[in-house]
């Protein structure tokens, strides 16, 4: 299956199952967070057994193929080749409310750093899938000491899928919503495996002995991706309830300001007429995108869209040139200490620099009403699928006037790809409708990716920032790189999982693993790969075969 095929059918599958509680799990999961040393032929996802008839409910509904004497299996037509794809449940009659699930920004393609899927599906987060594959290689080892010889190649086959995994976790590079923090609650079956299995003692053992600070990063480390703002200071962003998170909007991290709003850490004084200065944290910039800054004097930050007006919009480059790094994103230097471990990269100094985060002096309008409010970010990222990211700041604005009249009149903020609005296309620069009237257009738009939002015309902004941009530094300048503002960075000191990759060898056809041959950054072995299979198989093969896979540990 390739990773188009596997976005197609994982998209599908959230559309049919979305009401009940399910997480992709297996080598599907694993192909979701980068793994390319086989292939998936089948979809693998848990589900509590409370919610059995449930599934079977709502893949009926959906038209998906039942199997009365296979309860546990549901077949889904792909509409892009008429293929029946397997989709293999296991009800678990307990620990599915430990696991953790997140909604990925796709099919992560380590080579290409974008992302083919949607977010809307459910996938084990990286801690989980470990602790499921801790549990399967318990149950293959006992399996072997009774005597049975095939469970020894289970046993191998998953202890070399935990080893992904783990490299996976402490691969600060690798920054994506799946790498969360590993703590000992996450793990129970590893936890409990010590005491059940000498050979996963052993397993662990060996792993541990390639560095102490890669047990550390995996036990201790938070790994957090993708960009928060730190100027203006955001609610929640050392302190609080929770803290402001570094993802995108979604169900669980609602408009506006992700909910998050009761943990002041600094009121950031701002002067109508001036420029207020933005910056930003983090190691995942996804070839920049289009920002967008506005203000509302509601409080608490209102739900109604109209009450957040624009003051200023950026058309592509923000946070980063869209190549940058070569992939979008500049490399990280790990988690930082200032930033409550999220992960930052290089910062540029300025708004221009290229592979390295741009700041930026933001104009307030001069007319604005003096008072309180709250600052607004929004960012629709250039690579990875429909996504908006919103931070929120507290802000004391002066030097202005004593009415509202100029800020009714301002254009609402933009809002896409959360619910009840629009959605755009993956994997481009967004034009946003509507911008205002200053403005800047660093990068221009992407033809094609509006999607259902509305499609306007090319933007023509009356000034720039306040402070004037200075001349466009070349690509891979000396400049671009050396300027920095990143304080002490702190580097995860990893330097194993930094090594050149290589393709995996596949033993499937060319056609077939053109998608899903990326490197594991692991060695391969005649044993790890030897079941993987063609997606040239028959509708019928593929949806009444009944082979398992050694790393379908869930």
């Amino acid at each position: 299956m390739t990773r188009a095929v596997l976005a197609e059918v994982l998209d599908a599958l959230d559309a049919a199952l979305c009401h009940t509680p399910y997480a992709v799990c297996g080598l599907a999961a694993m192909a979701v967070w980068g793994f390319g040393g086989r292939a998936p032929s089948h979809i693998s996802v848990v589900c509590p057994t409370h919610s059995a008839a449930a599934i079977r409910s709502w893949a009926a509904a959906a038209g998906m193929v039942l199997y009365p004497d296979r309860p546990d299996t549901i077949g889904l037509a792909t509409a892009s080749d008429g293929v029946v794809r397997r989709v293999r449940i296991k009800f678990l009659s307990d620990g599915f409310d430990a696991l953790r699930a997140v909604h990925p920004s796709g099919v992560y393609d380590g080579a290409m750093g974008r992302a083919v899927a949607t977010r809307r599906t459910r996938v084990l987060a990286l801690p989980s899938l470990l602790d499921l594959m801790a549990r399967g290689y318990v149950r293959a080892a006992e399996a072997e000491a009774g005597g049975n010889g095939a469970a020894a190649c289970d046993r191998r086959a998953i202890a070399q899928d935990m080893f992904w995994v783990l490299f996976r976790l402490i691969d600060g590079g690798f920054v994506e919503e799946g790498a969360m923090p590993l703590a000992e609650a996450d793990v129970p079956s590893v936890v409990d495996g010590w005491t059940k299995s000498w050979n996963l003692i052993l397993l662990m053992m060996f792993l541990s002995s390639f560095s102490s600070a890669a047990i550390a990063a995996i036990t201790f480390g938070a790994v957090h991706g993708h960009m928060v703002l730190n100027k203006p200071v955001p609610f929640n962003f050392l302190h609080g309830s929770k803290l402001v998170s570094v993802n995108p909007l979604g169900a669980d991290i609602p408009f506006p300001c992700q909910g998050l709003y009761d943990y002041v850490e600094q009121v950031t004084p701002v002067t109508a007429g001036e420029t207020t200065l933005v910056n930003f944290t983090g190691g995942a910039q996804h070839g920049g995108g289009s920002c967008q800054f506005g203000v509302t004097y509601d409080w608490p930050p209102p739900a109604e869209k109209s009450k957040w007006k624009t003051i200023y919009t950026i058309i592509g480059g923000c946070p980063v040139n869209a190549n940058a790094g070569g992939t979008g994103n500049v490399p990280s230097l790990g988690p930082q200490p200032q930033y409550a471990q999220r992960q930052d990269s290089a910062h540029c100094g300025n708004d221009y620099g290229n592979d390295c985060v741009r700041q930026f002096n933001i104009p307030v309008p001069k007319e604005l009403k003096n008072g309180n409010a709250t600052f607004a970010w929004t960012w629709f990222s250039n690579i990875g699928f429909s996504e908006m990211y919103m931070n929120c700041a507290p802000i004391s604005i002066s030097g202005g006037t004593e009415d509202s009249t100029f800020f009714d009149g301002l254009p609402a903020m933009f809002l896409a790809n959360i619910d009840g609005e629009c959605l755009t296309k993956s994997d481009g620069i967004i034009n946003i409708p509507n911008p205002g009237k200053i403005g800047r257009v660093i990068e221009p738009p992407t033809y094609g990716v509006q999607g259902t939002c509305e499609n306007p015309p090319a933007p023509s902004f009356e000034e720039g920032d306040a402070n004037g941009t200075a001349p466009e530094v070349p690509q891979g300048s000396a400049q671009s790189s050396t300027q920095g503002s990143v304080s002490n960075p702190v580097s995860v000191g990893l330097t194993f999982v930094t090594t050149p990759t290589t393709k995996a060898v596949a033993t499937q056809s060319a056609s077939a693993s053109s998608d899903l041959t990326l490197s594991s950054s692991l060695p391969t072995s005649s044993t790890y790969l030897s079941s993987t299979h063609s997606t040239s198989t028959t509708a019928s093969e593929e949806a009444l075969a009944t082979e398992t896979e050694a790393a379908d540990f869930c």
